[in-house]
């Protein structure tokens, strides 16, 4: 929370001024706090600040919280605390109080596109894999491309939590722009490993040859889009930020895992992955 402003702010305000300087309290009188209301709205700078909290015959008011940025699951959280607070301070008397604004709307709309975007990604990541099976009319394959394309969104993720990075509406569609964008190295990478294999090639030799031919093209990409996506981070809007300089370390950590991780688990799973099991 980092700033409240209500009428009982300017009743405490109006109350010095008019009063003892020294005092920070809102008077017992009914009487007095309208008299000195009445006083404050006189000029036309106080009627604009009166207008702002409170309607013109005093029959509703509002109570306006400033809050730091954060995720929407804390946002929910202190409007849930706020709610239960009201109810008891107004408990048994003719206030009615309703929690509500901006902060809350937006909240709830970042919930609810975090919740789309997750199930978008799930189905997104069944479709392109779906597909990579018919490609290369291969389980075996179609579960090697899964790897290096889930670990460095898993990886980037995984820093965002150590870094305490909230999951908004902009950081959540990591996963989805990076999985668009990493899968074709690997079907590239895979599909050179397959050809040299099935030329006679050996394990070892087909890697190093698949590596350096579809790594430099990896390269290029990786340091191209994480160049043009680094360039969010310079913006004010911090969700924009954050979702530039994550998916900038998610291009690096995707080309890493195409040239360690995926040749890494080939040569580890040589029964399902060798060149005289690829030939057969």
């Amino acid at each position: 929370m980092r700033k409240t402003t209500s009428i009982a702010g300017y009743v405490k305000r109006v109350h010095r001024e008019l009063g003892d300087e020294h005092a920070a309290v809102i008077p017992d009188d009914p009487s007095l706090v309208a008299q000195e209301l009445f006083v404050f709205g006189l000029g036309d700078e106080g009627r604009v600040e009166l207008e702002r909290v409170a309607a013109s015959d005093f029959s509703k008011a509002q109570i306006t919280i400033n809050l730091a940025s954060m995720s929407s699951d804390l946002v929910f959280e202190q409007v849930n605390q706020a709610e239960g607070m009201a109810s008891r301070v107004f408990a048994g008397t003719s206030v009615t109080p309703i929690v509500t604004g901006s902060g809350r709307l937006f909240a709830e709309l970042d919930h609810y596109l975090v919740v789309s975007q997750i199930g978008s990604f799930a189905t997104a990541f069944i479709t392109v894999f779906a597909v990579i099976f018919l490609i290369f009319r291969s389980w075996r394959f179609g579960l090697l491309a899964i790897v290096p394309n889930l670990f460095p969104v898993l990886a980037v993720f995984g820093l965002m939590g150590w870094l305490d990075l909230s999951l908004n509406v902009a950081t959540v569609m990591l996963a989805s722009v990076a999985l668009g964008v990493v899968d074709d190295d690997t079907i590239h990478f895979i599909s050179r490993y397959r050809r040299e294999t099935a030329a006679g090639v050996a394990t070892d030799e087909a890697i190093v040859t698949a590596t350096a031919h579809e790594g430099r093209a990896a390269l290029t990409t990786a340091l191209i889009n994480s160049c043009a996506f680094a360039v969010l981070a310079f913006s004010e809007y911090k969700p924009s930020a954050w979702f530039g300089e994550c998916l900038a370390l998610t291009m690096i950590t995707a080309f890493l895992a195409e040239i360690f991780v995926l040749p890494a688990a080939i040569t580890l799973l040589p029964r399902l992955f060798a060149a005289d099991r690829v030939r057969r």
